[in-house]
């Protein structure tokens, strides 16, 4: 790929030059300022431009210790171009341009330091408890716009099994007054217009449009244009209430919600953020027989990872009436079909609308305007809860060894035990974004936790069972939250090798420091944490002891792409945090005086707090 020399780029400037800002813009990179090519670029720029001014109320007046977006990882070479790099050692370009590939820029790059190691072995220590957490301090950072911006930015690896495409996707829809460009120059005007870490997060997000049958978009777009008309009437008629914040423009909707848009939003959902939230069966996955509720909560959770995309911005717009319509068809489809039972288990439409409730839920209280709404969102996660409950999908097993189990049971039954454990992941984590009781308890937890995610993921039977059947594999034993979290509690540690979950799994670890966490809000709101702290504290010195030897059983490379679950230790570090506080004589932090109502302020303070104990 050829490059334009600064002369001719400056001459292409002159004959089409780039609408001007009202804003100033101050320098991505260190050098001098250059014209931002792109609106959508600009946009997310100008969000904590520090040129903007004292005046600008909505900047920032200093440099975010941690930037929005990927690291800048690119080799020297790339970097120096402004090109993609695979980040190979060497990468494809320098290889295929025949010179030294070199990582200077990006070690020495302030924001690749202080990170907190998810590998790093747990200490004791003064300097330990001092460790810089990063992750927990911009996820609860009271002045981003959505906390997704957080978890977005996190390696999350290659996905193989993602649909592919041409490599121009991305290049031209946003700018296709500039298409004509192309025909005169032999380079892609992508790698001008889009700045370095968008390219390292497109340059994989690839697409195949016909990637089922012919018909897939002509039935796709009947089925969007009958979400259309519901989000409509939806908004129509609570548009009255008082606890409802949503807005809804027809237009707008036309815009988003079109094929294309709908098939390239949900790639990203299952290229960037399955790993963190794996509730629903990506192999089957059917644009033209998913249930509507429940294709309507992946699409709009996937444009959130393509922000700052136009429409993916658009789609925001509509995250609070898609809630509400959302959970209203849940609790119709329970009232309906509740009570019906496929080989023990609800049917499939019953979980698909709760996992679509917790798509959605996810997406819509992870906003800064959403967020303020203290009184609908605590009334989310017990909906779920008491839906579960009554459905009993707490006790949900997996009747057989996995490998004498036939594939659709398996993926029934794993669907059933996925969508519980993250009702009650949800659950308590909103009892510890409020600081309320959990609406979960451990105790019911008798459901198994949910397999490994390679088998999950298994894009077929046959994978499936060829991963079951390779040497060495070892398939955890079942057990639940509950077995798991009485183990940690019992008086005498037998050690890891009578641990009910063994040999676990990233998800796994996860979903036990959230148990802990429910348990540490219910001790301390029932002021019993003095009794209770010293059991707690030491539960999660075992989960560190475990936690451990599972980083190094799965290595770095597995760990590093683990989505969330790979911040488990920050969690558990918090949880030690917020014993040691609660227990602190004199007066207590804002966050633990207001019950069942705190906010994201007070739990930003409070993580403070926690890293200066």
């Amino acid at each position: 790929m050829s490059v334009l020399s600064e002369e001719l780029f400056e001459a292409v400037r002159a004959i089409y030059p780039i609408p001007s800002m009202d804003l100033p813009l101050s320098p991505i990179r260190n050098g001098p300022p250059h014209t931002m090519f792109r609106s959508d670029v600009c946009r997310k720029h100008a969000a904590s431009c520090i040129a903007r001014g004292a005046g600008d109320q909505s900047g920032s007046g200093e440099i975010r210790t941690v930037k929005r977006g990927q690291k800048s990882r690119a080799c020297d070479a790339c970097s120096h171009c402004k090109l993609a790099c695979d980040l190979g050692k060497p990468c494809e370009r320098c290889v295929s341009r025949q010179i030294e590939c070199t990582y200077v820029k990006a070690l020495e790059d302030p924001s690749n330091s202080k990170i907190l190691d998810p590998l790093k072995p747990h200490q004791n220590s003064e300097e330990d408890e001092r460790l810089s957490i990063p992750f927990l301090l911009e996820l609860t950072d009271p002045s981003a716009e959505s906390m997704l911006n957080t978890l977005l930015k996190e390696p999350e690896g290659e996905d193989e099994d993602s649909p592919m495409a041409e490599e121009n996707f991305f290049s031209f829809n946003t700018l296709p007054e500039q298409s004509f460009m192309q025909d005169f120059f032999p380079m892609s005007f992508t790698d001008l217009m889009t700045d370095e870490t968008d390219l390292e997060h497109l340059q994989h997000l690839q697409l195949d449009l016909s990637e089922h049958s012919e018909g897939t978009t002509s039935i796709l777009e009947g089925r969007l244009n009958y979400l259309i008309s519901e989000l409509k009437q939806t908004h129509e008629s609570l548009s009255s209430e008082p606890l409802y914040d949503g807005t809804f423009d027809e237009s707008v909707a036309r815009n988003v919600f079109t094929a294309y848009n709908a098939k390239t939003f949900i790639t990203a959902l299952y290229r960037d953020s399955h790993r963190s939230f794996p509730v629903t069966h990506k192999p089957s996955f059917d644009y033209e027989t998913t249930i509507p509720e429940l294709l309507l909560g992946l699409i709009l959770n996937g444009s959130a990872r393509l922000v700052p995309q136009d429409d993916a911005l658009a789609a925001a717009s509509m995250y609070r009436v898609a809630e509400f319509y959302i959970f209203r068809r849940l609790e119709q489809v329970v009232a309906s079909h509740g009570n019906s039972r496929v080989n023990g288990l609800p049917p499939k439409q019953v979980v698909n609308a709760i996992a679509a409730a917790l798509e959605i839920h996810g997406i819509s209280t992870a906003t800064k305007l959403a967020r303020g709404n203290t009184i609908l969102n605590p009334q989310r996660p017990q909906i779920l809860v008491s839906i579960v409950r009554n459905l009993g999908l707490t006790t949900v097993r997996h009747p057989k060894p996995l490998h004498e189990t036939a594939w659709e049971d398996f993926v029934a039954t794993e669907s059933s035990i996925r969508v519980v454990n993250w009702v009650a992941f949800t659950a308590w984590q909103e009892a510890g974004w409020f600081n309320s009781p959990p609406h979960m308890s451990i105790a019911e937890m008798l459901c198994d936790l949910p397999c490994a995610p390679e088998l999950w993921d298994a894009k077929d039977e046959a994978t499936f069972r060829r991963i079951l059947s390779e040497p060495g594999y070892a398939v955890a034993p079942p057990a639940s939250i509950k077995d798991c979290i009485e183990s940690l509690m019992q008086d005498k540690w037998t050690g890891m090798a009578h641990f009910p979950r063994s040999p676990a799994n990233l998800l796994d670890m996860l979903m036990l420091v959230f148990a802990v966490h429910g348990m540490i809000a219910s001790a301390r709101l029932m002021a019993m944490l003095p009794t209770m702290g010293p059991s707690i504290m030491r539960a999660l010195s075992r989960w560190f002891e475990i936690w451990e030897a599972t980083i190094k059983r799965l290595g770095p490379d597995k760990v590093l792409v683990g989505g969330l679950s790979r911040h488990s230790a920050s969690l558990a570090w918090l949880a030690q945090g917020c014993i040691q506080i609660s227990l602190l004589p004199g007066p207590q932090c804002a966050y633990l005086r207001k019950i069942g109502r705190a906010s994201l302020e007070e739990l930003h303070e409070l993580v403070q707090t926690c890293r200066g104990r």
